[in-house]
């Protein structure tokens, strides 16, 4: 556990698609740290649940971009979120680095697509951190915005609840 890991001077390092390009999965041994270790996402690779109704989805945080879609797609939805690195990295890796959508249009940001987010963390007395799920409002701040581009440094996401839209069922190209 990360609880474990920090008891013992263990700092860790998520791992999801391992497409970061400023050596975010490199960690030098951060001074009084015992060692490093590597948590592999890679399993927690499942869209979970979906709602229809609202166009939403709880989503795993190893999920790449095409396990992503493809899941969504037998539901009629997407995630319409396409970084450059979309093929291998991860939702979690969009979450903590707010990744932008470089071949998408409308919505670009992977904050305007979160609703809510899970992390766990070594440094609370709860380990488990889960923002509430609630419709997009102006109404003060989004608590889940704290840990958008964190960069693993206030926890590690394990899922999150995200926007999604209809696929579209015309396809046309100049």
């Amino acid at each position: 556990s990360l609880r474990a890991c920090g008891d013992a001077g263990i700092a860790v390092v998520p791992f999801g698609g391992g497409t970061s390009v400023v050596g975010g999965v490199e960690c030098p041994l951060p001074a009084g740290a015992r060692g490093i270790a590597s948590l592999d996402l890679r399993r927690l690779d499942r869209v979970l649940q979906v709602d229809a109704v609202s166009r939403a989805a709880r989503i795993q945080a190893g999920a790449t971009g095409p396990q992503i879609e493809a899941q969504l797609a037998a539901h009629g939805l997407t995630l319409r979120h396409y970084p450059q690195s979309f093929e291998f990295s991860t939702l979690g890796g969009w979450l903590a680095t707010h990744a932008g959508g470089h071949f998408a249009t409308v919505y670009t940001h992977i904050d305007d697509l979160v609703q809510s987010v899970r992390l766990v963390t070594a440094r609370l007395p709860d380990p488990i951190i889960q923002t509430r799920r609630l419709p997009a409002s102006g109404a003060g701040p989004a608590p889940e915005r704290l840990f958008l581009g964190s960069e693993g440094t206030l926890g590690v996401f394990t899922e999150a609840w995200m926007r999604v839209q209809r696929r579209p069922h015309l396809r046309s190209t100049a």
